[in-house]
């Protein structure tokens, strides 16, 4: 709440499975606590412009179940409605929305499925800032150290929300 109302644009959200199918949010592998999805994306929904009119990115770390991803979906679409900007880019423009433009909306931030993907599919299950030093860090060293990847299924209505911002790989 604190970071939502000094005017914080960006909010990383680390989700996992839960019990009684209800997504919650946590650093992995850590002893910080679990909070429930829904309860996190209620907060966000009442003080996300509490500072700024600008838009928030939710940058989402998705560790889920397909079953669970298809909650965190239903939640978001309940709670934060018409404020969750999901319209794709058009290509015939060059450039993206402005920031003025997305004034009131809260972008999803995450990996997204294939254009021509049904209606799952696999997706790393990496966070995108080590993808990127891995991607930049390639040399005759890095190449030694192979990392394995984990692949997880991504539901398609989940890769749908993203729009103008996602993930890489």
């Amino acid at each position: 709440i604190r970071a939502l109302k000094m005017g914080c644009r960006s909010v990383e959200l680390d989700v996992w499975d839960g019990p009684d199918n209800e997504p919650v949010i946590y650093t992995g592998h850590t002893m910080t606590s679990q909070i429930v999805f829904r309860s996190v994306i209620d907060i966000i929904n009442k003080y996300a412009f509490f500072a700024s009119e600008f838009p928030l990115i939710l940058c989402l770390e998705n560790h889920c179940t397909v079953k669970q991803q298809k909650v965190m979906v239903q939640h978001m679409k309940k709670i934060l409605g018409d404020k969750l900007y999901t319209t794709p880019p058009n290509t015939e423009e060059m450039y993206l929305p402005s920031p003025e433009f997305l004034k009131g909306k809260i972008l999803l931030k995450a990996k997204k499925l294939p254009m021509n993907c049904g209606l799952e599919g696999d997706v790393t299950d990496e966070d995108e800032g080590l993808e990127m030093s891995q991607k930049m860090g390639k040399d005759d060293r890095d190449q030694q150290n192979v990392v394995i990847v984990k692949q997880i299924q991504l539901c398609k209505e989940l890769s749908d929300l993203v729009s103008i911002c996602k993930s890489v790989q």
